[in-house]
């Protein structure tokens, strides 16, 4: 007889069970008394990181309605600019074809159709009951979707607006929240299995230092303009169907849903995908919504297709991959002959378009730069160096603030170990490393801490 693990499903209610008391009265007494124990005991209050003074400036800060305090995109540090400059950059991306302006806040609404929808499946037998009550947006407090915006700063601004920024829909707890993560669980697994996939770092670099190339080969960078917001929805929800009515069964640990009903919930959390800015309300007709679970995998499978024909009409390209919205070519022949594969790349889609960074020597790739040097002489191997932009703020966490000592020790023996992974020759991890050492001590950590912690790790031990 074979001892089958239950295997729990994804997405059920929190369980609101409680155990019942125990008729050991030992252990009852133990409990008892350890509870007695813990109410009498004295805890230290643990030390404010800011000062009274710094509270105080803080909080007058957070509550000046004439200024907006954000994080900046794809940097650590704060962004503080006036209520007016982030109202026009909002409006203004507002104002576009991709968005209109609706009368009221049609939150409830779209709670109720989602309800509805969900009812449906259920009496259909689609979902379970569990699944159902936890999907369903009347079973807990919903609120209305709002939308923000990130300043790019590294990027230089416009004409006419202060700065670019990065739109992002804030949709926890909002009416399609816990569908978007039930489409998500159905969708992701079929993404990862994409030949032009890129998980992280870490994958990019095994991809690279898998390969050797020959000397004249072209390095591209490749950039999905707005990538997110020149989606087109109708476009997302077919191809998404059509590779989940092809998924096998035995991707999932749950019941598929047929392909209708699935359908029917994309296009709930796309057409229905409302929010607020400012006192106003909008609703997006064009791209995806930032912010939203099942956005970043609808993106992938809806570019993949059209990378499939670029790469079955184009010749040359030893390598294409892309992580989200930037892709990374290598391609054995000239510039020009990638300028033109790039052209042609930008004829094949209404909407979703790219710009192109080509080099015969380097290019920078998420955090990394990967160039030809003495690896790939001797090799033809690519080599890899850390990258970081010209905006980074080297803003570490400080060492007297309020924290456990692994903190401080884990967060420095990690970014030691990601700079000897993401760089392939001593030399510039020892680079890297000197200057990560030099932009922690101006935070106030001691150069004999740091060294501690940078012997315990090795560029020998990098694979």
């Amino acid at each position: 007889m074979h001892n089958k693990t239950k295997i729990l499903a994804p997405f059920r209610p929190k369980s609101e069970w409680i155990p019942l008391d125990s008729e050991n009265c030992k252990l009852e007494d133990y409990l008892e008394q350890t509870k007695e124990e813990l109410c009498h005991q004295r805890f230290s209050r643990p030390k404010p990181n800011m000062s009274k003074e710094e509270r105080h400036v803080l909080n007058e800060l957070s509550n000046n309605p004439n200024i907006v305090i954000k994080k900046p995109d794809k940097t650590r540090g704060i962004i503080i600019m006036s209520d007016f400059q982030y109202r026009k950059v909002g409006f203004t991306h507002l104002s576009s074809h991709h968005y209109e302006q609706i009368p009221y806040d049609k939150t409830h609404e779209t709670a109720t159709l989602v309800h509805n929808t969900l009812i449906d499946m259920y009496n259909s037998k689609y979902i379970d009951n569990d699944t159902c009550d936890y999907l369903d947006p009347l079973n807990y407090d919903i609120r209305t979707n709002y939308m923000y915006f990130l300043p790019k700063i590294h990027k230089p601004p416009p004409c006419n607006l202060p700065f670019h920024a990065r739109p992002i829909i804030s949709g926890t707890s909002g009416p399609t929240s816990k569908i978007s993560q039930f489409c998500d669980y159905f969708l992701k697994p079929i993404a990862l299995k994409q030949s032009t996939y890129i998980k992280d770092t870490t994958d990019i670099i095994n991809k690279i230092e898998a390969n050797q190339y020959p000397p004249n080969i072209i390095l591209a960078t490749i950039d999905v303009t707005a990538m997110y917001c020149n989606i087109i929805q109708s476009e997302a929800i077919d191809i998404a169907c059509k590779t989940y009515h092809d998924a096998p069964k035995l991707l999932y640990n749950i019941k598929k849903p047929p392909t209708e009903e699935f359908r029917k919930l994309l296009s709930l959390i796309l057409e229905h995908n409302t929010f607020s800015f400012g006192d106003c309300f909008y609703r997006q007709k064009i791209g995806l919504a930032m912010g939203s679970n099942v956005s970043p995998t609808l993106a992938n499978l809806t570019l993949y297709p059209l990378e499939l024909q670029f790469l079955q009409t184009t010749q040359n390209i030893l390598n294409y991959w892309r992580y989200l919205d930037d892709c990374l070519i290598i391609l054995q022949g000239t510039e020009e002959a990638l300028e033109h594969h790039i052209h042609f790349l930008n004829t094949m889609h209404p909407t979703i378009k790219f710009t192109a960074t080509i080099s015969k020597d380097h290019v920078d790739y998420l955090d990394i730069t990967i160039f030809k040097g003495e690896r790939f002489r001797n090799t033809g191997i690519l080599d890899i160096k850390m990258y970081t932009k010209n905006c980074e703020t080297y803003m570490y966490l400080i060492p007297d603030s309020t924290h456990p000592p692994s903190t401080f020790s884990g967060f420095i023996k990690g970014e030691f170990l990601r700079i000897i992974r993401n760089s392939s020759n001593v030399h510039d991890a020892n680079e890297r490393s000197d200057l990560f050492t030099e932009k922690l001590i101006t935070r106030g950590y001691t150069r004999d801490f740091i060294n501690n912690i940078r012997k315990t790790v090795s560029h020998t031990r990098r694979s």
